[in-house]
């Protein structure tokens, strides 16, 4: 015998059709449901999907693993979205292979040339489906509570945008490098909440193959900006312009730290990438001009190439590259004396350099006693 569930009505009135308060109806319904039919929300309710992008470009030697980690969570409800960008030293292959034994969803997008990182994870989204979006690097692993943790923090807050988490740095044979991406240049627990101030200033604390962004607020803030080499920061930034931000507290995942990963290879177009990001805030009411430009001016000299590195010619080149994507005469001054500055460094060192080669190669006085 089941009970009569249509006609008992939740809120003790008799059957009128007044606006109840669920939760209280909830309540009331359970206190005379059997144990067996009692309203249990967790049990209920379905586990919200979760899109995994993971873009492909000559990683044959890591995908399978990175496919692995994404395979062996612990959330049920997840949807991979692999986008191999024309590789041809076998990382398709790999992922054929894997997708054929793949008990999660699976979805592959080859791209017939290579279009770079931004449009394929822009392809990833338009083919995305989930509540929520993790982009994950082909070289990358994630640690098998990663999705559910996140699920969870992002389900219990509505209002945040994302949830980031910690990640080892380990070398190409497994080898811990570091064992705390976030704690690796902070002293001081990550901030949470409104960050975007903080995430300016310096956001290497957040790792994006650990993070875990709610699809709403990417729709909100538009995709991936695809002139961009720095497109993660962006992103960063652009979502905690508009919500709150999380630390999951845990360690999610396991980052590689080889020659030819992602986070390096972009390393000769960063300094403009990160130009054209601040550029972008320039008229923020919420940002100080002041701290803007000196960190536009100093994105210039790291475009020069530094002490080390750095000639006129390349001086000269990231100064009028810096005047078309930041038009601002006073970032352009400020730059200027850093090059100067920078330049001027250089050649003391290496007048100080020829001078100490200058005195061993000189020879000693002969003493008097033994003319």
């Amino acid at each position: 015998m089941t009970a009569d569930l249509g006609r008992r009505p939740l809120d003790g009135s008799e059957g009128t059709n007044r606006r109840i308060d669920r939760d209280g109806a909830v309540e009331e319904y359970n206190t005379w449901a059997s144990p067996s039919l009692r309203y249990c929300p967790d049990v209920l309710r379905p586990e919200p999907l979760v899109s995994v992008i993971v873009p492909v470009w000559e990683k044959v030697d890591t995908v399978a693993a990175t496919l692995r980690s994404v395979a062996e969570q612990t959330h049920p409800q997840i949807e991979v979205i692999i986008v191999d960008d024309a590789s041809t030293d076998g990382s398709l292959a790999v992922v054929q292979d894997w997708m054929h034994d793949a008990a999660r969803p699976c979805t592959l997008i080859r791209n017939t040339v290579n279009l770079g990182l931004n449009r394929s994870l822009n392809r990833g989204l338009a083919a995305a489906s989930g509540e929520f979006i993790i982009c994950l690097d082909a070289d990358d692993t994630l640690l098998p509570h990663m999705v559910g943790s996140h699920v969870r923090l992002l389900t219990e807050h509505p209002d945040l945008v994302l949830v980031h988490g910690d990640g080892r740095r380990v070398d190409p044979h497994g080898r811990v490098l570091v064992d705390s991406i976030v704690m690796e240049h902070r002293t001081d627990p990550p901030p949470t909440g409104m960050i975007f101030s903080d995430l300016l200033v310096d956001s290497r604390f957040v790792h994006f193959s650990t993070v875990m962004m709610r699809r709403s607020a990417i729709d909100a803030v538009g995709g991936f900006d695809e002139a961009l080499a720095y497109q993660d920061f962006d992103m960063l930034l652009r979502l905690a312009r508009i919500g709150p931000i999380k630390h999951s507290g845990s360690q999610d995942a396991e980052v590689l730290s080889a020659p030819d990963s992602m986070s390096r290879t972009i390393g000769a177009a960063l300094p403009l990438s990160m130009l054209r990001i601040f550029a972008k805030w320039r008229h923020d009411p919420g940002i100080p001009e002041e701290q803007l430009r000196t960190m536009a001016a100093a994105c210039v000299l790291e475009a020069a190439g530094r002490q080390e590195n750095m000639t006129l010619r390349s001086a000269v080149g990231a100064l009028r590259t810096a005047t078309s994507i930041y038009p601002d005469r006073r970032m352009h001054t400020e730059a200027s004396v850093l090059l100067v500055r920078s330049g001027l460094g250089r050649s003391l060192r290496r007048v100080r350099t020829r001078r100490n080669r200058a005195s061993h190669l000189r020879p000693e006085p002969i003493p008097s006693d033994r003319l």
